[in-house]
């Protein structure tokens, strides 16, 4: 008598269940099912109105079946002194690299991850914590700047008109100190500095409780972390109507 291939009869007979049962296919999929990470090359670091940021792209695939993505989070630490941060995931993003203006945001939702297909996502995730201690001082400033604003016209000129821009370099100059206890807000919660990190990727699936986590490092240079600090005042400036300000960027290689 021949030998039997038993890993095919049970592949076999897990397969007819699974089509006959569909039941038996979700238990299986809660069982066993999970998720396959491949992720990029390098990953984005930045810091704006929206805190400290990471987008972070990849692809995902199922183990086995469908499983939905619930959610998304990151934790950063810091390899020099151990500070950790845990980053929310704030928006999926399609990027458009022939014209950047056409890149889409949309809010993050959770997502079917299927077995025979990637799906390619990019995340963008932001320390909410942060933010809710930045929210106060950039607000008031930005309220004092409409109420000035709105006391010398109505309507407002065009934001982008050198009357508005002028108009707003005389708002920064003449509220220094309003503008100047941002920056020391804004300087006091930046924690991107040289060294190296430890970054784990943490996505919950279905309605399970403890996620599948990914553990990468990546290193930020002396660079990156001037680059980042030039958002300082992008920041206040965005408060201020001041238009054109683009942030700065740093983007480390991810190493597993």
């Amino acid at each position: 008598m021949a030998n039997l291939d038993w890993v095919a009869v049970v592949s076999l007979v897990v397969s007819a269940l699974a089509f006959f049962r569909p039941e038996f296919s979700k238990g299986l999929t809660r069982l066993i099912g999970g998720i396959e990470f491949y992720p990029p090359a390098r990953i984005e670091i930045g810091y704006s109105n929206f805190g400290p940021v990471i987008a972070v792209g990849g692809s995902l695939r199922s183990k086995y079946g469908t499983i939905f993505l619930r959610t998304a989070s990151l934790k950063v630490t810091r390899q020099f002194d151990k500070t950790t941060h845990e980053l929310l995931w704030k928006a999926f993003r399609k990027v458009n690299l022939l014209d950047p203006s056409k890149s889409e945001i949309e809010v993050p939702t959770a997502l079917a991850i299927d077995e025979t297909q990637a799906r390619r996502v990019e995340i963008v995730f932001s320390d909410e914590e942060t933010v809710a201690r930045l929210v106060p001082f950039v607000k008031k400033l930005n309220s004092d700047f409409i109420q000035a604003a709105n006391a010398k016209w109505t309507p407002w000129p065009n934001i982008n008109s050198k009357e508005f821009q002028d108009f707003a370099e005389i708002f920064r100059a003449a509220n220094n100190q309003g503008s100047l206890k941002v920056f020391m807000k804004v300087q006091d919660e930046f924690y991107w500095r040289e060294g190296a990190y430890e970054l784990t990727v943490q996505f919950f699936l279905g309605d399970r409780k403890k996620p599948n986590k990914y553990l990468f490092k990546f290193v930020l240079s002396d660079e990156d972390e001037k680059n980042l600090r030039l958002n300082f005042t992008k920041i206040i400036d965005d408060q201020i109507g001041k238009t054109g300000t683009i942030y700065t960027f740093a983007y480390p290689q991810l190493m597993a």
